[in-house]
């Protein structure tokens, strides 16, 4: 694969991103529209693309080999971004709330809304398996440590609710039918394929309405007083992460194309729902929505490298 196939998925999605942006300025993107955005990417689109990921692989031993390292992979790096936020919050003098808020930023990146489509995108169908594990990991790891991290409380199990979503749903469900030799109607197939082709689409016109949000008054609050908290979360996130990753799967025997989604995965920006966690915790939502915002933008520039170093494994 020379390097115009490998950025020419990035370079689409990034001209999407763009193209999202430019729609602001012509229709105003309210919370209501960029809630149906987000609505029909998790309930219909990230589905759609797991089912149609999952009943296009043959599930052998080696196959839940590897979907077990993936997921032990994102939870292992998952922990490891929180605790080196924490630990670089800590280190900056930031208060101990504020800190735990650098360690979610830092720690869990956007491997659902962002992360899958563009794994597909990259790799074909067969790797979104992959990718929607990965994906899994983020889940399980925000709705338990990460909630603990914020509210600061004795664990309950009632808080695992929050992690009950219709693309962790379906890739439960889905496998179970897969593992037991099902199979799904073709109509349900070709259905989940349509719906799957929403997805990278409509997250990418996301982002850039996200984008479209940086105002002077935050482009002077990252510039006086958040521009620390950013430049860790980023560096964290975008560049330490996927290092990490790369580094230990040099000494795993896995498939290079699992590898790469391990990699990829690991750079994924800030995850959005981090604003709506962390303002339900906490009282400074406005610093997780420029954490977002900034994190999103500059995983444009960041996501291409990674991706080409990617196909050194």
């Amino acid at each position: 694969m020379n390097g115009f196939q490998i950025i020419q998925p990035v370079l689409i999605m990034a001209t999407i991103v763009v193209l999202g942006y430019i729609m602001t300025f012509k229709i105003q993107a309210t919370h209501h529209v960029k809630e149906f955005i987000a609505f029909v990417v998790i309930n219909l689109a990230l589905p759609g693309v797991v089912v149609y990921s999952i009943f296009q692989v043959n599930f052998d031993a080696q196959m839940w080999r590897q979907l077990a390292i993936v997921l032990a992979c994102a939870l292992a790096l998952n922990v490891i971004g929180m605790a080196l936020g924490y630990g670089t919050g800590k280190t900056l003098k930031y208060t101990d709330n504020e800190a735990r808020q650098l360690a979610i930023m830092s720690g869990i990146g956007n491997t659902g809304f962002i992360g899958v489509p563009l794994i597909i995108m990259l790799f074909g169908p067969a790797a979104g398996v992959f990718a929607a594990i990965y994906d899994a990991g983020t889940v399980l790891t925000v709705f338990s440590i990460g909630v603990i991290l914020l509210q600061q409380e004795k664990f309950r199990l009632r808080q695992l609710k929050a992690m009950i979503n219709p693309p962790l749903v379906t890739l439960i469900v889905s496998i179970m039918i897969v593992s037991l030799g099902g199979t799904i109607p073709t109509y349900i197939f070709e259905l989940s394929e349509i719906l799957s082709s929403l997805a990278a689409p409509m997250a990418m016109i996301y982002i850039g309405m996200l984008i479209s949000e940086w105002t002077p008054d935050l482009a002077e609050k990252l510039k006086h007083d958040y521009w620390r908290f950013i430049t860790a979360a980023v560096t964290i996130k975008a560049i330490l992460a996927p290092t990490i990753a790369f580094t230990f799967l040099l000494f795993i025997d896995l498939p290079s194309q699992v590898k790469q989604v391990i990699v990829i995965q690991a750079c994924m920006p800030t995850f959005i729902t981090a604003a709506v966690i962390i303002a339900r915790y906490t009282a400074n939502a406005k610093l997780a929505m420029v954490t977002i915002i900034t994190t999103a933008a500059a995983s444009l520039f960041i996501i291409p490298l990674v991706i080409y170093s990617s196909f050194l494994l």
